[in-house]
């Protein structure tokens, strides 16, 4: 199992990944999508870094549950289209910068 203090140490380490989580969640809630799948957009940033050769994207997807609160935390008008289960990321994190989060 992961801990909030790994995943603060990757996300500063690869921000990244946070920038890239971040973009595609905001498209696919404006597209107005109901619900969104955190798996699937980390998914989806594989495929992306694959398709143009990077290989920039390695993300363990027990870090799909920080990204998906983080995300909840700074756009809580959009929190309810991802459903979440209990997990290691239900504790705050400091990422960024910004202080404790979640």
């Amino acid at each position: 199992m992961l801990t909030a203090d790994e995943f603060a140490e990757y996300d500063a380490a690869n921000p990244q990944v946070w920038r890239a989580f971040d973009r595609i969640a905001h498209e696919m809630c404006a597209s107005g999508q109901r619900r969104i799948g955190a798996k699937a957009i980390a998914e989806r940033l594989r495929w992306d870094s694959g398709v143009a050769g990077s290989g920039e994207f390695k993300i363990n997807d027990h870090w799909t549950a920080f990204y998906v609160r983080r995300f909840q935390h700074v756009y809580p008008r959009w929190a309810d289209r991802f459903a979440v289960r209990s997990s290691a990321a239900d504790v705050p994190v400091a990422v960024g910068g910004q202080g404790r989060l979640w």
